[in-house]
């Protein structure tokens, strides 16, 4: 009876210990860019080259995930969710989940995402028109893949209505123009003073 226990318990402890899958699948998350938004991962340093990739999404509160269409059954290891995450004042979760040739998955989640608070806001296009005692500076409107409710594509400008550029000239020490540098600068999200993002430069 004590051998017949301890099988039992045996059994039952070895059904609750989960399958390491971590060589299947890793670091599910989103990379976003000017409200671009990128599912991407990794797979283990040993996985097999047959690995599968299929992707769902959901916005944040919802029970039902969807599947991401020209996402399913992949090899890649990314999906553009641009389109299926595009309300920046919504939070969303995207999962991916990993299938091997021998039948071995995974699935793994992201955390919470919003492109409002998580994209990087890139530097804008600036043209530089050099004049006899002037130079004209044109910064060009940032689009974003966000459209209204026209179906018009919005500018960062359109986001951010507090947003403002601040244009630098540098020179050396013969007074001539080395670079010419551009930045967006809007306030941080949930603190009073401003964020200066990454120059533009050029020559």
């Amino acid at each position: 009876m004590r051998t017949l226990l301890t099988i039992l318990a045996a059994g039952s402890l070895a059904a609750h210990i989960a399958e390491d899958t971590s060589d299947l699948l890793q670091h599910v998350k989103f990379q976003s860019s000017n409200f671009e938004n990128i599912l991407t991962w990794d797979s283990g340093l040993d996985s097999a080259p047959d690995i599968v990739y299929s992707v769902e999404y959901k916005k944040y509160g919802e029970r039902e995930w969807l599947a991401k269409e020209g996402c399913q059954r992949i090899t890649r290891k990314s999906c553009n969710l641009t389109m299926e995450t595009g309300n920046f004042m919504e939070f969303y979760y995207a999962r991916v989940t990993a299938l091997s040739a021998g039948g071995r998955s995974a699935t793994k989640m992201t955390d919470r995402f919003s492109s409002l608070q998580h994209t990087t806001i890139k530097p804008p296009d600036v043209t530089c028109i050099p004049k006899v005692r002037s130079i004209q500076m044109i910064v060009h409107p940032t689009s974003t893949p966000i459209r209204a409710g026209d179906g018009h594509r919005l500018s960062l400008e359109d986001v951010f209505s507090d947003l403002f550029y601040r244009l630098e000239l540098q020179v050396n020490h013969t007074y001539q123009m080395v670079n010419i540098c551009a930045s967006l600068v809007l306030p941080c999200l949930g603190n009073s003073f401003p964020c200066r993002l990454d120059l533009h430069c050029f020559k």
